[in-house]
């Protein structure tokens, strides 16, 4: 261990007037500590826990910015031609940094702990902050979260995935976290699984930490409902390649996301409720007020439930699990693997993974016009996880016939979804009645929605069917060896 250096820093960060290094996920600052001035521009190559960054230095003789050369092209291309007077200040932070190097002993990784303290300002606005950054200077990203597990046994840390640019746009624009929708992972043919599961599970994880900020800021559901598909999707992946994973471990791995998918899943279900159901319920009504004591009803469980969920993405037991989680898919190539995930091409597992769950999809639907809701609740998950699967395997095949596949799956799913939303919907209903049972124009507004989802369900039928019977007769693309 190195000794502690201490360190005052001045970030100023500039942009375009109409944002163009924001819009093209990257920042633009001039750094001024100890009489240098060092002009940085940063862009996220992906994210997961770890924040993998591609960064380009250029020392300045003074604090006066210059239009900086990209070496990027494709990100020369998105932000243009610049002209110095171009770029304008947009915020500052100002903090102190007390950090030290650390040497893994084991493995032989070196990294540096930072511990920020300072604010950011804006105008005449201002934020404090206080936070820990690991950076890892050479060797195993696993060994920053072996390190972060340490830190946060010796205090209450948690996970933030706001940096210290995001946290300026904030308060300097008014600029919230945005959600992040799922990704497609890009898998060579010849990787072995062990390989292409770390892949495919640092996608997945990459879009829950992504969206984590956007959920904890509360200002738009759908990263809620991103977050949700993020864990969802693991979850997925770890039931379509068990075969390839160790029992004990995935089966401990799989507990702790299903925990906090579930803590999330209210939240969801109550967002789902008031701006679908509902507000296509209020379209549908004669007098729309008629659903109004359900949207007070239901607004006000919302709010208790968002709270509830904030307190949880802040919790020692949620930022454990995330450390834990992450630190096992950066180990899951080289540890605890049987030799069939280091032997066989993820070309072939891929064919005969899809076709087992597609098998599944089939036998769970057969006669599929007879079967009750929870029945083709069955049909549903089996047919989520085979889109998800779709997803995760459609770079080893030629691109239209995977993208056109996953858009027949796509019907019936939305078919299947609108049915699952509904009974989750009655289910709030009677919760919310049950809460308070004096209240007559609650229950003449349940009594309304009850009719309503009934007649649509009957009119939806037909069409659900018919996609169920197109899924039916179309040929799996990778069978055909496309």
């Amino acid at each position: 261990m190195s000794s502690p250096k201490t360190r005052k820093l001045i970030n100023t960060y500039y942009d375009t007037d109409d944002l163009r290094f924001l819009k093209a996920g990257c920042s633009l600052r001039v750094r001024e500590s100890g009489g240098r001035f060092i002009q940085t521009i940063k862009s996220d190559s992906g994210s997961d826990a770890l924040h993998r960054r591609l960064e380009q230095n250029r020392e300045l003789a003074d604090n006066t910015i210059t239009a900086p050369a990209i070496d990027d092209p494709k990100l020369a291309e998105q932000i243009g031609f610049l002209f110095p007077d171009d770029l304008v200040t947009i915020f500052s932070n100002r903090f102190e940094r007390r950090s030290m190097e650390l040497t893994c002993s084991d493995t032989g990784t070196l990294v540096e702990v930072a511990f920020d303290r300072g604010v950011v300002r804006s105008g005449r606005r201002q934020q404090p902050f206080a936070e820990v950054e690991i950076e890892l200077l050479e060797g195993q990203p696993a060994d920053l979260y072996r390190l972060a597990q340490q830190l946060q046994e010796n205090g209450p840390l948690y996970l933030s995935g706001e940096t210290k640019s995001s946290r300026g746009y904030r308060l300097a624009r008014g600029i919230l976290p945005d959600y992040r929708l799922a990704g497609a992972p890009v898998l060579e043919p010849e990787t072995s699984v062990a390989v292409a599961m770390r892949v495919i599970f640092r996608d997945c994880f990459g879009q829950w930490m992504a969206n984590h900020p956007a959920v904890l800021s509360d200002h738009d559901p759908e990263g809620v409902h991103q977050m949700r598909v993020a864990l969802r999707r693991f979850r997925s992946a770890l039931s379509l390649l068990s075969d390839y994973l160790p029992e004990t471990e995935t089966a401990r791995i799989g507990r702790e996301v299903k925990w906090i998918a579930d803590a999330l899943g209210p939240a969801r279900d109550l967002d789902v409720f008031l701006t679908e159901i509902l507000a296509e319920t209020a379209d549908a009504a004669l007098t729309p007020v008629m659903v109004d004591p359900l949207r007070e009803a239901a607004g006000t469980a919302r709010n208790r439930r968002r709270a509830v969920m904030r307190r949880l993405l802040t919790s020692r037991r949620y930022t454990s699990a995330a450390l834990s989680i992450g630190l096992w898919i950066e180990r899951l190539d080289t540890t605890g693997l049987p030799d069939s995930a280091t032997v066989t091409e993820i070309s072939q597992a891929a064919n005969r993974l899809l076709t087992a769950q597609w098998l599944k999809v089939l036998k769970r639907g057969r006669k599929f016009e007879g079967l009750d809701y929870d029945s083709r609740h069955m049909v549903r998950i089996a047919l989520k996880k085979l889109r998800y699967a779709n997803e995760f395997f459609r770079s080893l095949y030629k691109r239209d016939k995977a993208r056109n596949y996953g858009r027949k799956l796509s019907g019936l799913q939305d078919d299947l979804g609108f049915m699952n939303d509904m009974a989750m919907s009655m289910q709030l209903c009677d919760d919310l009645c049950r809460a308070d049972p004096e209240n007559v124009s609650l229950a003449a507004a349940r009594g309304f929605l009850l009719g309503w989802q009934q007649r649509r369900l009957h009119h939806d039928e037909a069409g659900m069917v018919a996609h169920w019977r197109a899924f039916e007769r179309a040929r799996p693309y990778w069978e055909t060896g496309e």
